[in-house]
């Protein structure tokens, strides 16, 4: 049984990547990345023109917002007929200032220099951070597998120290597995795709790391492990 309020508004916070240790590829790719606009050069929706070449998060922006006029009467009637709360109503969202300090030396051991530039950059305040947005916990038994880039398979090996979570699993089954909270990861003939967080010379495979989470893990107990998992089965 859950205990989320479903017509409570879901809160989330933005944390940068560094403060969990969790892999940098996908915020600093979102941020910096961009290419040729095409049709999309000119629009100025995102508060400056979109260039002949520019970031994939205005373009994207454009896109979307665009998308949305484009459907606004069904919007609309869609709102009527779930009564939404007024906006008012809902706490402005603000982006979280980066914690002071990390209990990592080094989260990211021989990441490219590139991706250590986006995180040195100073914490913005219009949100362009190289962050990833903390999601609620309902549900969670049905998201697997887990972490931004599915780099974890279970609940159970989330909770485990980063150097014990698997290095490589298989995936493409729809077969549950109830005691560790997640799908099956044997290799068979439905689960036949590899997913590696590191190479064949034990080096971090950038964007499938799955590091960092540091729970106090390594003081847990198996049984600790379990009761956090069934706790978990419940949200």
């Amino acid at each position: 049984m859950s205990f989320f309020a479903p017509d409570a508004p879901m809160r989330s916070k933005l944390w940068p990547t560094v403060a969990p240790g969790t892999d940098p590829l996908m915020a600093c790719n979102a941020i910096f990345y961009g290419g040729e606009s095409g049709r999309l050069a000119g629009f100025d929706d995102t508060g400056a023109p979109i260039g002949a070449r520019d970031g994939f998060g205005p373009m994207l922006k454009v896109v979307v917002t665009h998308s949305l006029f484009a459907n606004k009467l069904e919007l609309v009637r869609a709102g009527i007929r779930y009564k939404a709360r007024p906006l008012a109503d809902v706490p402005p969202r603000t982006p979280v200032a980066p914690p002071a300090t990390t209990v990592f030396a080094d989260p990211f051991p021989g990441l490219p220099d590139v991706y250590r530039q986006c995180l040195a950059r100073p914490w913005q305040a219009d949100g362009a951070n190289a962050g990833y947005k903390a999601r609620p916990l309902t549900g969670i038994w049905a998201t697997a597998p887990y972490l931004h880039n599915g780099s974890v398979p279970t609940l159970y090996d989330l909770l485990l120290p980063a150097e014990q979570r698997p290095r490589l699993f298989y995936l493409g089954t729809r077969q549950y597995d109830p005691l560790r909270v997640g799908y099956q990861t044997a290799q068979s003939a439905d689960n036949s795709f590899p997913f590696r967080t590191h190479d064949d010379q034990g080096r971090v495979i950038w964007g499938n790391f799955n590091g960092g989470h540091d729970y106090r893990n390594a003081a847990f107990s198996d049984q600790d492990r379990r009761d956090l998992v069934e706790y978990m089965k419940g949200l």
